[in-house]
């Protein structure tokens, strides 16, 4: 992998892997006894990656998978059975030491459920189970919520996630419970104005952080703060209505996934709206003041084909100063995208554009529509596919990533500097792009040029 650097046009760095690698790794194509349509990301503890299959798997309602970050070892820890502990998981797994939590769509009075796993696939057990809706206060109300379809939070023995319907209001709830299922608390109800379906939370501190993909005050998302006892609820911006008949606007609309903090600044996506109707990346601060677009996704054209992507379906991840994420179309082919950015908007680029899936059979090499966020994990970030592969069923994949480098003029030389760590890469540096030979440099100010050389 080469990427090259440049200051004053006389100096170059390069990040190099030790051994020859690919940028994009098809880890593993999933197929109906594995699982299928992934639509949640990965976690990973002891060295190996986790992940849930949405249905299948061995019948009809999913699974959870293990395999190694090399994509070897592929063993799938379970199934589910609705009528024992819930099916179909949707949301990105919690990962501590041993144990593995996560959330289920269906379940008792098909509200879903909770449930925790052993990383060895023992001891599969329902931490809880959402009580049924009352159908007669609209739009379906209960104590608990309903629907949990995003990922966990984990912290200090206490699980916090979000519920997508139900609810005192029914437009969906916050709520708390013990790694060991016990102590169930309804944070929030969220009222239509205050957001729907919200998505997984941030906890930072004692604040949890989220977004609701509807509802709020115009009905098109919503992002919110609130204490992890369950006080201070606050709305930090409510998204514009988009124009009827363009379906643009200046901010974005239905809010996706997880957000994500750097010092006091929050960043996500949208599904849609903005410039180009296709979503957008944005960023606000804490208090809910200075939000700014970062990114518009571009116009597609009549085959749904871009540069960039479009609809992002999930949050994004931060690695130093940038920004990557997933986009569950567009591309060259319409069927997603793996983008980065910087934290102030800059220099957006594609790092990987799925590839056409077979007209009959859905297959590909790489897999289609990304619908979950990314784990990083130093130079590499892994991800899921909810389709395509060698089965058409969704993959697991990774991407090979460099640090950013950054050139500082310091009269008399230029310095690039890189604020992340390598992970596993080496810098080299050469006066010379054409030499066949690069010297290997190391320290935070990693070269230098005298002025008289530029």
């Amino acid at each position: 992998m080469k990427g090259h650097y440049l200051a004053a046009f006389v100096l170059a760095g390069v990040w190099s892997s030790p051994a020859p690698a690919q940028r994009f790794t098809n880890l593993h194509s999933l197929g109906c006894p594995d699982g299928t349509t992934p639509c949640a990301g990965l976690a990973t503890t002891g060295g190996a990656l986790y992940g849930a299959a949405k249905n299948y798997g061995g019948g009809n309602y999913g699974s959870v998978f293990r395999l190694g970050a090399d994509g070897t070892d592929f063993t799938k820890l379970c199934t589910f059975d609705p009528g024992a502990n819930g099916g179909n998981p949707c949301g990105t797994l919690a990962a501590a030491g041993d144990w593995l939590y996560g959330t289920l769509l269906a379940g008792a009075a098909d509200s879903g459920g909770l449930f925790a796993i052993s990383t060895h696939g023992s001891g599969l057990a329902s931490l809880h189970r959402f009580s049924g809706l009352d159908y007669t206060v609209f739009p379906g109300t209960n104590g608990d919520g309903a629907g949990p379809a995003t990922g966990l939070t984990l912290s200090g023995g206490t699980l916090y996630g979000t519920a997508g319907s139900g609810g005192g209001w029914g437009w969906g709830c916050l709520f708390a419970v013990g790694a060991n299922g016990l102590g169930f608390t309804n944070l929030h109800s969220l009222k239509y104005a205050e957001g729907e379906y919200p998505g997984p939370l941030l906890l930072a501190g004692h604040t949890l952080y989220g977004a609701g993909a509807g509802g709020g005050a115009n009905g098109y998302g919503s992002l919110f703060k609130i204490n992890t006892n369950g006080t201070g609820f606050a709305s930090l911006h409510h998204f514009t209505i988009p124009d009827y008949l363009a379906g643009t606007n200046e901010d974005g609309v239905y809010p996706q996934g997880s957000l994500v903090l750097s010092g006091n600044t929050l960043y996500g996506a949208t599904h849609q709206g903005g410039h180009f109707k296709n979503g957008t990346i944005f960023r606000i601060t804490t208090n809910g003041t200075g939000f700014m677009v970062l990114h518009h996704f571009s116009a597609t054209n009549a085959a749904g084909l871009n540069a960039d992507g479009a609809s992002p379906h999930a949050g994004l991840v931060l690695w130093s100063n940038l920004l990557f994420g997933t986009a569950q179309l567009g591309g060259s082919s319409g069927c997603g995208t793996v983008f980065q950015l910087r934290t102030d908007g800059a220099d957006y680029a594609t790092l990987h554009s799925f590839t056409t899936t077979n007209t009959a059979s859905g297959t590909n090499w790489d897999g289609a529509h990304p619908l979950a966020e990314l784990l990083s994990a130093g130079s590499v970030l892994y991800g899921t596919t909810s389709t395509g592969g060698a089965a058409g069923q969704g993959t697991v994949f990774s991407i090979l990533c460099a640090p950013p480098l950054d050139s500082t003029p310091q009269e008399p030389e230029v310095v690039l500097t890189s604020p992340a760590k390598a992970g596993g890469l080496s810098l080299e540096s050469t006066t010379n792009q054409a030499a066949s030979s690069w010297s290997t440099v190391s320290g935070q100010d990693i070269i230098t040029t005298p002025a008289a050389e530029r």
